[in-house]
């Protein structure tokens, strides 16, 4: 009983710090009512609060995602701080990669989506320091994963056949599973809610205005969502199911919840992505 209160405590704890964190880390950045506003969003999404009370490994995962792009979207605002944000964004990541298997994608698509960004923006010096700095941070829990993979861990091939990969109708059928499970996400398409999606486009339709020159942080940002996403389409097609249809309603839904509290950060933040303290 005790190790059930526990657990239950545990769970409504990551959640509202979930919540805090998305409140406080926009607000710091936008300065204005955003911060809440995101994090209703995020109370009105019923399958974050229903994975918070089955106490599901998928929310301490968002919370993590979410910490570290907080934190990277922070050193990119407060140049002074820099370099203890990045290492404490790496750190962040690298406890993501612990919890789940697909933190390991996570870990791979900040490094990669940082590398492409501010490679495409000629940002070479910033690049250097920051994939360092990010590197040392990852390295703790990095190690101590990588050591429990390889000596404690029993191997299992994720992938069983190459044979799926060059089949077209299997490519339609992760297509129509994940446009099936972006239509129910949030648990709100069958009991008369409003779709977070469209929640979250009226908030931007509220806050938009054009950005002219975006920043190579904000931009491995969107860079890393996209990365995601893609990374569950591949590991959808690689996997060893004949048919992924079930695999796919039964586990995307919470991998998009994973990316939904960063999502709404970046959202949210997005327009401010020029902003330092100095202009304040």
């Amino acid at each position: 009983m005790a190790r059930m209160r526990a657990a239950a405590v545990l769970g409504i704890v990551l959640a509202a710090l979930a919540f805090g964190i998305l409140c406080s880390a926009v607000s710091a950045l936008a300065r204005d009512e955003r911060g809440w506003l995101s994090g209703l969003i995020l109370l009105a999404t019923p399958s974050f609060l229903f994975y918070a009370a089955v106490q599901a490994a998928d929310i301490p995962m968002a919370l993590y995602i979410l910490i570290t792009v907080a934190l990277l979207q922070f050193a990119d605002a407060w140049p002074q701080l820099r370099q203890p944000m990045l290492i404490l964004a790496g750190l962040s990541a690298g406890f993501a990669g612990w919890t789940k298997n697909e933190g390991l994608l996570f870990v791979l698509a900040v490094l990669g989506s940082h590398l492409l960004s501010f490679a495409l923006l000629r940002a070479w010096r910033a690049l250097a320091n920051n994939l360092l700095m990010i590197s040392l941070g990852l390295a703790p829990m990095l190690i101590v994963l990588l050591r429990f993979k390889f000596f404690l861990a029993v191997f299992e091939n994720p992938v069983e056949t190459f044979g799926y990969v060059s089949s077209v109708q299997r490519h339609v059928e992760i297509l129509r599973g994940f446009f099936d499970q972006a239509k129910s996400f949030g648990g709100t398409w069958n009991t008369g809610g409003v779709h977070p999606g469209v929640i979250l486009g009226v908030f931007t339709l509220l806050y938009a205005k054009p950005i002219r020159k975006i920043s190579p942080t904000s931009l491995s940002l969107i860079f890393l969502i996209v990365s995601m996403i893609g990374g569950f389409f591949l590991v959808y097609l690689f996997s060893g199911f004949h048919h992924v249809g079930g695999y796919i309603s039964g586990s995307l839904d919470r991998l998009f919840l994973q990316l939904w509290p960063a999502s709404l950060f970046i959202v949210a933040t997005l327009p401010t992505q020029g902003y330092r303290e100095t202009d304040a």
